[in-house]
């Protein structure tokens, strides 16, 4: 498969400019964008904020910003801005028929061996591309807010996705400094997520149940294991403490941790009560406006600083 240099995003709100600026950020890629709701400038402006965060930092030069900045074009029309593309990333709203009439529609727009990627955190990328006549060439990129900082990329496999088609696109995400992971089958939630949600049903259940308090839940996964998650997963570590150990813990607390298939009641009461979190003031916390913007900023400037230091690098894998 030839190398991918020209990409196209299609939809343009803030994951669809952060993806933007991440393909941008390599010299040998040309990124063009398009989105019928969200004008150029505005495309260009939210990228050169997200830069100037990281100039800010020291992450960036100015000179690096304006060479990035050149190397993103907005288009009037999809048409336009598909029509060299080796990859097309799509980024538009999580309805499964828009997607699926978006990917129908960009096989007459597109090369022949284009590959098309959808953004989708939740939808099932078979589903996606039951659609298309050339199905093979759709595959799952599921990007981490904001990408243009978080590492992690899942390439998702449909069950019509070609091995080459996973392969170029790793490949490419990788030289756009990225760090893909391969999914091998496609199930709700992929890989990341249903990790994540694992944890918040349990961590809703303990403040459901009066075991703890929300602000407690947080700081003991701050401040205890979340501390050694960037250096030691749960498959090493359960090796680690030994595989006989981690049977033994399981064998005793797995009957007494929360493995309901559904919402908590908590969560629905809130939701129902309108306290929606951030959005309203409260939810299982009470937040001020100002106590909001400055947990977002803090986690920007929190990744910003961990990643733009030098990185540790994991001791190699004994086979």
């Amino acid at each position: 498969m030839a190398e991918i240099r020209n990409v196209a995003i299609i939809g343009a709100g803030l994951m669809g400019c952060g993806i933007a600026q991440v393909f941008a950020s390599h010299p040998d890629h040309r990124v063009t964008t398009f989105d019928s709701y969200t004008p150029g400038p505005v495309v260009l402006e939210r990228v050169r904020g997200n830069l100037a965060m990281l100039a800010g930092k020291g992450a960036i030069s100015t000179a690096e910003i304006a060479a990035l900045m050149g190397r993103i074009t907005p288009m009037e029309s999809i048409a336009k801005a598909v029509a060299q593309a080796d990859l097309v990333m799509e980024c538009i709203p999580e309805q499964m028929e828009l997607k699926q009439n978006l990917f129908a529609e960009l096989e007459g727009l597109c090369q022949p061996g284009a590959i098309f990627a959808t953004n989708t955190s939740v939808m099932s990328i078979t589903e996606i591309a039951s659609k298309a006549e050339s199905r093979h060439r759709i595959v799952g990129t599921h990007f981490w807010n904001p990408p243009y900082l978080i590492p992690l990329v899942e390439v998702v496999k449909s069950e019509y996705t070609d091995d080459t088609v996973v392969d170029a696109t790793m490949a490419v995400l990788k030289k756009a400094g990225k760090h893909p992971v391969r999914v091998n089958r496609d199930v709700p939630g992929f890989l990341a997520n249903r990790l994540q949600h694992a944890l918040w049903r349990e961590a809703i259940s303990i403040v459901e149940h009066g075991i703890a308090d929300a602000a407690s839940v947080d700081e003991a996964i701050r401040l205890g294991f979340g501390l050694r998650l960037p250096v030691l997963g749960p498959m090493e570590n359960a090796d680690m403490v030994g595989t006989d150990l981690t049977l033994s813990i399981h064998q005793y607390i797995l009957p007494h941790l929360e493995s309901s298939p559904r919402p908590s009641p908590l969560l629905e009461e809130r939701v129902q009560k309108g306290e929606l979190g951030f959005k309203t003031g409260q939810g299982f916390q009470t937040w001020t406006p100002q106590a909001a913007e400055a947990s977002r900023k803090h986690l920007v400037e929190y990744l910003i600083d961990v990643l733009y230091k030098q990185p540790v690098e994991a001791p190699p894998i004994q086979s």
